[in-house]
């Protein structure tokens, strides 16, 4: 079964975490519910970083965060996201969630956008926070929706990250560092984006890699042909690091929250 997904500020994650798994052997549709919430780190010029959650609970659907296995690359076609509906229904989870970090208390309510029904913050200003704190997401649930939950999560926290190269060589592997996690419990990913040999000017390939959150990694010089050969101009990195938690609710209803920091780190812009 193919899926869109409209288009949340978490794009990115959902396009490399959420597997659909839904059987393409039967017209009969699925009767489970996902319900996604995301926080995802952007910088502020005054409060340092912040966070903009939002929440979407899905209906009749085999969609499930699946992180990439730890040490692992691929390559893969690589296509910019693009503002889309969703082809499954959404659910409300009661009239509000309630967002905690620290002494702050955050309302997000639901409201449809662009076919979806989608849970944001009440005040559109960002949530001041340092990373790795601790969120709380309090979903009230609905009779006829996604039921209640409680999640408790410590965010992604920030890092650094050595340059990232081009080898010169074909048998020359791509070694990468960055500062590792203080906890356990984090994955790191990279994407390595450029434009092959068959682009049209725009980056259409990438290498996507699931790394163990220790500090350094290495990309094997076979995958590499594309990242190497890439025409100046046509080449970008991206690295995040995710934490989540998963709650199987009951046999038919799971959520998922995740919490990520990626480099570069977008700024924040009220919507």
């Amino acid at each position: 079964m193919r899926t869109r997904l409209r288009r949340l500020r978490s794009v990115a994650i959902l396009a490399i975490a959420v597997l659909v798994t839904a059987c393409v052997d039967t017209l009969e549709p699925s009767k489970n519910r996902f319900g996604l919430v995301t926080y995802t780190a952007f910088t502020d010029e005054v409060r340092g970083y912040v966070m903009d959650p939002e929440a979407v609970f899905y209906d009749r659907t085999d969609l499930r965060y699946t992180p990439p296995l730890p040490d692992s690359c691929v390559v893969a076609a690589y296509t910019p996201p693009v503002l889309v509906g969703s082809s499954f229904p959404t659910l409300s989870a009661g009239d509000y969630l309630v967002s905690r970090v620290g002494a702050q208390r955050d309302t997000m309510r639901g409201a449809a956008e662009f076919g979806a029904f989608v849970y944001r913050p009440v005040r559109r200003t960002g949530i001041p926070f340092t990373p790795g704190d601790t969120v709380t997401v309090e979903i009230p649930g609905s009779v006829t929706g996604f039921p209640a939950a409680t999640v408790v999560l410590r965010t992604a926290e920030a890092f650094t990250a050595g340059p990232i190269g081009i080898p010169a060589l074909a048998e020359e592997d791509l070694p990468l560092t960055w500062t590792a996690a203080p906890v356990a419990g984090s994955l790191m990913t990279v994407a390595l984006r450029y434009g092959n040999a068959f682009s049209n000017g725009q980056l259409n390939e990438q290498v996507f890699c699931g790394f163990t959150d220790d500090g350094s990694a290495t990309i094997r010089a076979e995958l590499l042909t594309g990242w190497r050969n890439a025409a100046p101009g046509l080449r970008e990195s991206r690295i995040i690091r995710l934490r989540s938690k998963e709650l199987q609710i009951d046999d038919r209803n799971t959520l998922t929250v995740l919490s990520s920091f990626g480099l570069p780190t977008a700024t924040f812009s009220p919507r």
